[in-house]
């Protein structure tokens, strides 16, 4: 089944007998209950992953910060490369355009999708890509840039 980008594939071919039909009846349950939650995803986020063209003026290679400074502040700022260095940023409870930071890595929110889970414009996100995509904010500090933005431009 095909659902906004998403391919579901289950095979259900050979029934399950003997001892193994309660797991197969555990397991029928677990597959659509995961069902339910990539509709719902797929569903949030209008498809899948999207990769954007590498940040202008920032390096090949560990650009996280510099990637997030170009999508803030319309340039990148060298001060900000270091992904440690937007802790400096006052705190802020999540919302779009604020920054997710954590040690060696940064990324800005988009859009709320549920829960910890947020459409993110991700520099260097694997792979020397960077993407528009739905990520899980646990473990991340929320900075607001905004806030003391005026230092940095």
């Amino acid at each position: 089944m095909m659902q906004n980008g998403l391919v579901l594939v289950l095979d259900v071919s050979s029934p399950m007998t003997g001892p193994t039909e309660r797991l197969g009846h555990f397991a029928s349950g677990i597959m659509r209950a995961l069902f339910v939650f990539i509709t719902l995803i797929s569903g949030a986020v209008s498809g899948h992953a999207e990769i954007l063209p590498h940040p202008a003026g920032c390096p090949r290679i560990a650009f996280c910060g510099c990637g997030a400074s170009v999508r803030v502040f319309g340039h990148p700022v060298r001060d900000l490369w270091l992904a440690a260095n937007w802790f400096r940023f006052p705190r802020a409870d999540p919302d779009a355009g604020m920054v997710a930071v954590r040690r060696h890595h940064v990324f800005v929110l988009e859009r709320h999708i549920g829960g910890s889970i947020w459409l993110v414009y991700d520099a260097n996100s694997g792979g020397r890509a960077t993407r528009l995509h739905p990520r899980s904010i646990a473990g991340y500090v929320i900075v607001d840039a905004h806030r003391i933005a005026i230092s940095h431009r």
